[in-house]
């Protein structure tokens, strides 16, 4: 018993630590000899750059995309008009939720018809502008499916879900977006005036 109490006693000890303290305080002296043992610094005189105001309009093109998720969820909403889906409305949810940016919620009158608008989004959102879904649901009732590229959604509903469901009614603070369909008018070139 006595070896085991020597060993306790020993694991008990305080242990001693130094403490070690410094001083700030310096002399004028030390200041002078510290600025006297410095390197000198060389100046080096940098001559102007002229400005010139003058800018060719060919030698900076700068295109600005103020949202570049709404332009691809616009996007989504025009593939969709391709296959005749009807009252396409966009949603921007990015004040209300942070689970996605932007809804664009669509009605298609039957179940092809609602596999053909699926099918176009994501073939063309993906082979054309390379933005691949990361979910698709739905496939197995039609009657609401869903296209999940993350930063928007797209649900296609058969016309008696959607007015079951009613999205645009849940999510009624967000503003919306009726997106039509417009053709794109196309420039044509210009035609050389013949001279008499």
């Amino acid at each position: 018993m006595a070896k085991t109490t020597a060993v306790s006693e020993k694991k008990k000890a305080p242990v001693k630590r130094k403490t070690v303290t410094t001083s700030k305080v310096t002399s004028k002296k030390a200041v002078t000899a510290k600025k006297a043992a410095a390197p000198k610094k060389t100046s080096i005189k940098k001559t102007p750059v002229k400005k010139t105001s003058k800018v060719l309009a060919t030698e900076k093109k700068v295109v600005a995309i103020a949202d570049p998720i709404r332009d691809a969820a616009f996007l989504a909403a025009h593939c969709a008009l391709e296959k005749k889906a009807t009252d396409v409305q966009l949603l921007d949810l990015r004040k209300i939720t942070s689970m996605t940016d932007y809804f664009i919620i669509c009605s298609a009158s039957s179940d092809m018809q609602v596999i053909a608008v699926a099918e176009n989004v994501i073939v063309i959102m993906r082979d054309e502008y390379g933005i691949a879904p990361w979910k698709s649901e739905g496939w197995d009732t039609l009657q609401w499916m869903i296209v999940d590229f993350v930063d928007f959604v797209v649900h296609i509903f058969r016309e008696t879900a959607r007015e079951y469901y009613h999205l645009e009614r849940l999510w009624g603070d967000a503003p919306t977006e009726e997106i039509k369909d417009t053709p794109v008018e196309k420039k044509r070139k210009p035609t050389a005036k013949k001279s008499k």
